[in-house]
Parts: C-alpha cells; sequence; structure tokens
C-alpha cells in the first residue's frame, strides 16, 4: 500500500491505473481472506474500506480519462456512499463497550480519511469540468445556475 501510494503523489504524468487497479484488487481479496479472526474485524473493515475507496476512486478517474460518463458517475456515487458509511461507523457505534473509547474518533481525524475525501472531492471537481457540456444542458434538473452550482466544489474551475 505504501508503494501505491507513494506512486500515487510523485507522478507528474497520468497515472497507470490499470496496473494500480490490480494492485488494488489483489490487497482487496488478500484482506479479505486472511483477517478472518473475530478480534480483527474493526481492523478489517477499515483496511477494506480503505482499499475499495481508493480502488473506486482510482477507476473513477480511469473512466474520467477515457470520458465514460455513466461509468464515472455510478463509480463516484459508490465511492461516496462507502466514504460516508465509513464516517458513520465511527460517529455511531453500534457496539457500547467501543462507545466508551474517547479516540475512537482520531480515526477519522487522522490523514487517511480526510486524504481520500479530498481525492474524491477533486474527483468530483474534474467530473464537473470534463463533463460540464453534459451537466450544463441538464441545469434545470439540478435546480439551479451550473457556475452556482460549481461553485461549491472544492476547485473551482472558470467555465
Amino acid at each position: 500500500m505504501i508503494e501505491l501510494y507513494r506512486g500515487l503523489a510523485t507522478t507528474r504524468i497520468k497515472p497507470p491505473y490499470d496496473e494500480q487497479i490490480d494492485a488494488l484488487t489483489n490487497i482487496l481479496t488478500q484482506v479479505d481472506n486472511e483477517f478472518t479472526h473475530p478480534c480483527f474485524t474493526m481492523i478489517q473493515l477499515n483496511i477494506h474500506t480503505e482499499v475499495s475507496v481508493l480502488l473506486g476512486l482510482l477507476t473513477t478517474n480511469s473512466y474520467l480519462g477515457n470520458f465514460d460518463f455513466k461509468e464515472s458517475i455510478f463509480s463516484m456515487h459508490e465511492c461516496k456512499l462507502e466514504l460516508s458509511t465509513w464516517k458513520n461507523v465511527y460517529e455511531n457505534p453500534t457496539d457500547s463497550s467501543v462507545t466508551k473509547d474517547p479516540t475512537r474518533l482520531k480515526v477519522l481525524k487522522s490523514g487517511l480519511y480526510f486524504w481520500l475525501d479530498i481525492f474524491m472531492q477533486v474527483t468530483v471537481s474534474k467530473m464537473a469540468l470534463y463533463f460540464h457540456n453534459i451537466f450544463a444542458k441538464k441545469e434545470a434538473l439540478f435546480g439551479g445556475n451550473m457556475k452556482q452550482i460549481t461553485s461549491n466544489l472544492s476547485i473551482n474551475y472558470p467555465f
């Protein structure tokens, strides 16, 4: 995983998404197969969610690079749901023994969750840039002006 993150951080040209997606898929199957003990449930959940969200974001960026609107929208929606579910696990724990732990929310304040959240926001901004014409044609469905809607994005590209 560390090599994958280093590769993403140091890439100045188009990243090799296919290789990274294959590597993350392999990691995901290993996590599901190797963390079987009940004590590792929370660790397995965190690693699985991290890898799934990163895999989804890289897949979305791959679809964006190929200008595949439908697949990129569906992939982005899955990432958003998974990231919000991960956040809800920590904000609203169901296990009463864990709720007494004051360090429980530190995971959300860690760099990893925020990095994935920022990566998702950047990908949404990139999607708005790539598919601006499609979104502009459907302005009425969004309930507002396209410039006003895109001004709320983390990276506000001038349209």
